[in-house]
């Protein structure tokens, strides 16, 4: 199977039509928000302190719900204070990291991933309070010694593209992973709207000659 194979079959989602935008929106703005939806619960965004809590009884269908769904109010700062006791309280980035990682369902983040990334981990993820795939912790120890591309991580580990980039998609919004080989990219950048370069990665693909 070639790379040129892989990367065709790469597809993208895009962050606004998901839970995920409007966090990213948020915290980009530093605003306190609920954010809910009946009958799941909802979740206190404290971008001012960098911590959420949450109240959702069924994580994936939350965050897989489209956004016209949910309901969306600003927080004072005395009511943001009075939304969880401080031990309820996690920080921003494993939010940010569930919805990226539900909400990608084996696609690419738009404006924030490429297919052609070489991929860094920063830091790991804490597998043991998020969400993640079977082969997660084997994906996490490859990229934070050698950064790698989500194709070469696919073969070398024989798991599925899908689940890379599901990966990749979680720890890039969350802030845990960088593409090496080309410039970052803010968060502003991940709501935009975005453009696959299929022909660049057939190009890179070849050239690559793996």
């Amino acid at each position: 199977m070639s790379f040129v194979h892989h990367y065709d079959h790469i597809q993208f989602y895009d962050a606004n039509d998901y839970v995920l935008g409007i966090i990213i929106n948020a915290i980009k703005q530093q605003k306190d928000v609920n954010i809910s939806l009946d009958p799941l619960g909802s979740v206190f965004v404290m971008a001012s302190k960098g911590v959420y809590v949450s109240w959702v009884q069924e994580n994936e269908k939350f965050f897989t719900t489209p956004v016209g769904s949910f309901n969306v109010k600003t927080l004072k700062t005395s009511a943001s204070g009075d939304s969880g006791s401080r031990k309820n309280r996690r920080p921003l980035d494993e939010l940010v990291w569930q919805a990226a990682f539900y909400a990608s369902n084996g696609c690419l983040l738009k404006g924030g991933c490429e297919p052609i990334d070489v991929v860094e981990l920063k830091r790991w993820p804490n597998l043991t309070r998020l969400p993640h795939s079977e082969n997660a912790m084997s994906i996490a120890a490859l990229l934070s010694q050698y950064p790698t591309s989500l194709v070469l991580v696919s073969r070398m580990l024989d798991v599925e593209i899908e689940e890379v980039c599901s990966f990749y998609s979680a720890a890039r919004a969350s802030g845990i992973a960088q593409a090496i080989n080309r410039p970052a990219v803010s968060e502003e950048d991940m709501s935009r709207p975005h453009h696959h370069r299929g022909l660049l990665a057939k190009l890179f693909a070849k050239a690559s000659n793996l």
